[in-house]
């Protein structure tokens, strides 16, 4: 049994509503990588998400309701040096289409956010930082980094029952940012 099973089938109730957000980079141009390096970030990715979902999937169907939403990112479009990654937030994406013509016939959602540039510890921490953050400032259409809280407001909309009537779509918080 699978850490997500187990933490599925505890005894703390239901399972309503299920986020997908891991995410693993390894950059490299897709002639250096290790095939470690695509495992790695394909398995954290797009295999964690399948895994969380197939446990919690039962439990969904048997309440006739639930919400799953998956963090892909904008990188789906393609990055220099993040095949891997782009690779598998496109595969999440096709993930979350598959699984919404499954399961809406048990008034269960899928969806997915596909955040852009977020302001957060990690990129922070990334030796160009500054430079990301002027280049977002001077093209963005909303001309900032993300916030954690723009992409928390976007799952909390698609967790709600106002976002009822979406499936199998992807909400982008970009600031605009598509290419």
């Amino acid at each position: 049994m699978s850490e997500c099973e187990c933490n599925a089938a505890n005894d703390k109730g239901p399972v309503d509503i299920l986020v997908n957000n891991a995410g693993l980079t390894r950059d490299s141009h897709i002639g250096k990588m290790d095939e470690d390096d695509w495992d790695a970030v394909v398995d954290v990715v797009l295999k964690g998400a399948f895994l969380c979902t197939k446990a919690v999937l039962p439990f969904m169907i048997e309440r006739q309701w639930g919400r799953i939403i998956n963090i892909a990112s904008r990188a789906y479009l393609g990055n220099p040096g993040q095949a891997n990654y782009s690779s598998a937030k496109a595969g999440l994406l096709g993930l979350t289409r598959s699984m919404a013509l499954e399961n809406g016939r048990h008034n269960i959602t899928v969806n997915a956010v596909a955040p852009g540039i977020v302001d957060t510890p990690a990129v922070r921490g990334l030796r160009h930082f500054e430079k990301i953050k002027a280049n977002a400032e001077a093209s963005l259409p909303l001309p900032r980094l993300g916030r954690v809280e723009d992409v928390a407001a976007a799952i909390t909309f698609l967790a709600s029952e106002a976002a009822g009537y979406i499936t199998g779509d992807v909400l982008h918080v970009t600031g605009g940012r598509y290419g």
